[in-house]
């Protein structure tokens, strides 16, 4: 906090020779205001010695105070991402010669989803009915070839593909060819640390509706898993999709 003494009339008591007095503060933006303003400049009480300066200067640091002040808080937060979707995912794991494709209906709000999905675990590949139920805890999983349905208890938290609460805003970018109508989609990056598991994670939404299409985690459990969102629309179309299939009651 700079704290200055106002003369009646404009006077300086330390001339510009002395302005590296100033390097030791903590607020750089206003000793750089004050080098670009203030050529015969001050230093600061809270190191013991007494600026004497204008009022016309005084008027200048509350205003460049109160600047930076909204500067800082415009700082964008995470977006608020749909939370009823369904669409297609692609999603792979390195760490496990793993990948899956499916359509996935998504419900943010009950913390559940349905993914009807492709899966290859190295050279072998498989069909899936799979039903996540993270509010009463079940998984119902249905082999579309041999119709046997496995059902276990969910034990790993519910994980959002949306952006998470917890998520920092890390920037925005241009997908495509920027300028050119119809050829770019302008995207926020965001990252974070999920407060239930620790997993890292990352992901990319478009602006401005949140819409994610990428998503990334990283636990020791898991490894890195990798989720690519296309094909997507807003909503659930079938109200029954959330109930297990047939095979599985």
């Amino acid at each position: 906090m700079l704290t200055m003494l106002i003369n009646k009339e404009p006077e300086w008591t330390f001339q510009h020779g002395q302005l590296n007095n100033l390097e030791r503060s903590t607020d750089k933006i206003a000793i750089a205001y004050i080098r670009a303003k203030c050529p015969n400049v001050v230093t600061l009480r809270d190191w013991g010695a007494t600026v004497r300066t204008s009022s016309y200067t005084m008027k200048y640091l509350i205003l460049i105070s109160a600047l930076a002040y909204v500067a800082y808080s415009q700082v964008p937060g995470p977006c608020e991402s749909p939370k009823q979707w369904e669409g297609r995912v692609f999603t792979t794991d390195r760490s496990k010669n793993f990948t899956q494709i499916g359509k996935v209906s998504y419900d943010e709000t009950q913390r559940r989803e349905r993914v009807i999905e492709e899966v290859e675990f190295g050279s072998d590949r498989d069909y899936f009915d799979s039903l996540f139920l993270h509010n009463v805890g079940k998984a119902y999983i249905l082999n579309l070839k041999t119709r046997k349905c496995n059902v276990t208890n969910l034990t790993e938290p519910f994980i959002p593909r949306g952006v998470p609460r917890e998520a920092e805003f890390a920037g925005s970018a241009t997908i495509g060819a920027a300028g050119v109508p119809g050829e770019f989609m302008v995207v926020e990056n965001f990252r974070g640390t999920f407060r239930s598991s620790g997993s890292k994670f990352f992901g990319v939404s478009t602006v401005p509706d949140c819409f994610p299409i990428e998503f990334g985690y990283y636990s020791e459990k898991t490894g890195f898993v990798q989720q690519t969102i296309f094909d997507a629309n807003i909503g659930i179309s079938d109200p029954n999709v959330f109930i297990p299939p047939k095979e599985c009651l």
